[in-house]
């Protein structure tokens, strides 16, 4: 791949190597991204800045596309050959190209309080989201896809439990929209109809990476031990997964004796609380082997759950439990609007420009006794 129709005819009178280019110069390379796709590519750009940054376009949509440098003081591919230089030449500085690193994401989740503490999301490696069942894993992902995609990048989300109907009444619900996948091509869905295998998973990834896709949420995993391979492609990974079962099943005396009293006992269980005590790191399925695969750990925490006061079932935390680019800690509260699948921060602030990541003043425990009376 080259910049210009005359670097391109030169590059192949002279090697007999197909060369690709676009019609318009250094400005955009993704028209060669599905023509190229799965073929061995090779950058061949201009030593100036403006080829620079074409070579770094191309890479970002074809990972696998790998760079070669011309000698210094050559200006392209045409001066390359004018100057005498021959076809081995060429093929020594193809042997010796470059596989560079892609452009580093660093991503935030829509919630700026949350971003303080992560320091957004960094792309190279996959992030754990972690929660009790039924606590809203699926919503709160689903929240950061849509500032992500609303922000300009495509994402792939992968549902290994939801359909797209589902996937979709989620995302309607979040943005108050209606058919807001289809406002949005740059979301992706692979629903558990379409690929129900983690191999079918981890193939379907290895296909949209290859034509420039680098943000994948795999919902719900409670394996998944390819991070490694895929990271170093520059991709990031979210994956949800389950915590194991914390529960604390306690009754309400004064409820329970009323109940008693009715000659209504069936009813106890019916209106009984789930306490989930705060999860830590440990309470994630598949133990230290899993956790050590990953660069940022997420944990969902709604205390109680199936309960019939509003007050008590919205309250909740999401705590970052363990984070390579942040804190090793830190709490940020929130409320669950469960109507409109939604998070809502009790305390937003500001993150830096750049992220950096400075927890705000949280308290390590919730106090209920004002929300309850």
């Amino acid at each position: 791949m080259v910049e210009g129709e005359v670097d391109a005819m030169v590059l192949t009178s002279n090697t007999g190597y197909s060369a690709a280019t676009k019609t318009t110069g250094s400005g955009s390379a993704q028209a060669l991204v599905e023509k190229l796709a799965g073929k061995e590519a090779y950058v061949v750009t201009d030593n100036d800045p403006a080829g620079k940054q074409y070579a770094e376009k191309i890479v970002a949509s074809i990972p696998t596309a790998r760079v070669v440098i011309l000698p210094s003081g050559i200006k392209d591919i045409s001066e390359f050959f004018y100057r005498n230089y021959t076809k081995d030449d060429f093929d020594r500085l193809v042997i010796s190209a470059t596989d560079p690193e892609p452009t580093k994401l660093v991503l935030e989740t829509g919630y700026s309080s949350l971003d303080v503490v992560l320091g957004g999301l960094h792309s190279g490696g996959m992030y754990l989201i972690a929660g009790e069942e039924k606590s809203g894993k699926t919503s709160l992902v689903l929240s950061f896809i849509k500032n992500f995609v609303e922000s300009g990048n495509p994402v792939v989300y992968i549902s290994t439990e939801l359909k797209e109907d589902d996937v979709s009444d989620y995302l309607n619900a979040l943005s108050g929209e209606s058919n807001w996948g289809q406002k949005h091509p740059d979301f992706q869905l692979c629903d558990v109809e379409e690929a129900p295998t983690l191999e079918e998973h981890i193939k379907f990834i290895e296909e949209k990476a290859r034509v420039g896709v680098r943000i994948f949420v795999v919902d719900n995993v409670t394996s998944y031990r390819d991070e490694s391979k895929l990271g170093k492609k520059g991709l990031l990974m979210l994956a949800v997964i389950h915590l194991n079962r914390g529960t604390v099943l306690r009754e309400i005396p004064t409820r329970i004796k009323e109940l008693i009293e009715k000659n209504e006992p069936g009813r106890i269980f019916d209106e009984s609380v789930a306490v989930f005590r705060k999860p830590d790191a440990d309470d994630v399925k598949g133990g230290s082997g899993m956790r050590s695969q990953t660069q940022g750990l997420i944990l969902l925490w709604r205390p109680f759950q199936s309960f019939y006061s509003p007050k008590l079932n919205k309250l909740c935390s999401v705590i970052v439990a363990s984070n390579r680019y942040g804190p090793t800690s830190g709490d940020v509260r929130f409320t669950f609007d469960g109507a409109n699948k939604r998070f809502v921060e009790v305390n937003p602030t500001q993150p830096a420009p750049d992220l950096t990541p400075t927890p705000p003043a949280v308290d390590d425990d919730f106090s209920y006794g004002a929300d309850v009376k």
